[in-house]
């Protein structure tokens, strides 16, 4: 489980203009509005995704993953980054309920790698088709992350291909 963020302006990849001219792309100045993705990927490709305008909170990590544990059946073990918000009292308190420790086990990886983290190449994969892109609005983007990542749950054999491209695979 990881979280990213998507702005409105975007990296550029490639540009092509004509030598001595710099290309120029146009876009609003400051802070850029974002949405930021939650998501989940098993090792057999499937995968679950959720949008949230704004920062990540507790409440947004809990809801988060009481909508993994009916997403999935059975016991879960969930592998997550060590990000402030992940062991925030409010997340902490919720994994303390007797039904929930039935169900979920957390694994933390550990500080400042990421790399080890195998949402990190469905982050990349999405990052890339999305570069050079320029979106209108804030409503535009989540248009746009809802369409990808919903092809991407529908794509499992997809998902695995990422997964075993990881480092950590």
């Amino acid at each position: 489980m990881d979280e990213s963020s998507f702005h409105l302006c975007s990296h550029h990849r490639k540009t092509f203009a004509p030598v001595g001219r710099t290309t120029v792309v146009k876009g609003k100045r400051g802070q850029s509005p974002r949405h930021m993705v939650l998501g989940a990927v098993s090792l057999q490709g499937r995968s679950y995704f959720s949008w949230t305008p704004g920062t990540v909170t507790g409440a947004t990590i809990v809801t988060f993953l009481k909508t993994l544990l009916r997403y999935w059946r059975g016991k879960l073990r969930v592998i997550w980054g060590n990000a402030p918000v992940h062991r925030c009292r409010e997340v902490r308190e919720w994994l303390c309920h007797p039904d929930v420790q039935a169900r979920l086990s957390l694994e933390p990886l550990p500080p400042y790698a990421p790399e080890l983290n195998p949402a990190e190449s469905l982050w990349s994969w999405i990052k890339r088709k999305r570069a050079n892109l320029v979106f209108k609005d804030a409503l535009s983007l989540g248009q746009w992350l809802k369409r990808t990542t919903s092809w991407m749950k529908r794509r499992r054999d997809h998902v695995r291909k990422l997964l075993k491209a990881s480092p950590v695979h």
